[in-house]
């Protein structure tokens, strides 16, 4: 799936993002695979990264709280050396996982 291929809701969810965050301070960026689709990279997203710091992800999910499919907590894996806050939201079908603060951790520093 390219930018070309992308479902409609999918090629969609970004911009609602934006509209619904354009009047904050929230600093934050779509990224890995609908990043790359969204320029044009022949990938297959299976959902929409957004980072951002901790309070960014919190109050995305104030903003988006009608469509929070896991709420925004803290959130480690060992296995992969990632810790963030980390929730999902759900915009028109397409899933949206959120991500502040992420750090790449050791396994002992993992909670």
């Amino acid at each position: 799936m390219t930018s070309q291929t992308l479902s409609p809701a999918f090629f969609a969810a970004p911009g609602t993002l934006c509209d619904r965050l354009d009047d904050t301070e929230i600093t934050w960026a779509v990224t890995a695979s609908t990043n790359l689709a969204l320029r044009g990279i022949p990938v297959e997203p299976g959902d929409i990264d957004v980072m951002t710091d901790g309070p960014g992800a919190e109050a995305i999910e104030r903003r988006f709280a009608d469509q929070v499919v896991n709420e925004v907590a803290w959130s480690a894996s060992a296995a992969n050396r990632i810790a963030s806050q980390f929730g999902a939201l759900d915009i028109d079908g397409v899933r949206v996982e959120i991500m502040g603060d992420v750090s790449r951790s050791t396994a002992a520093t993992c909670r």
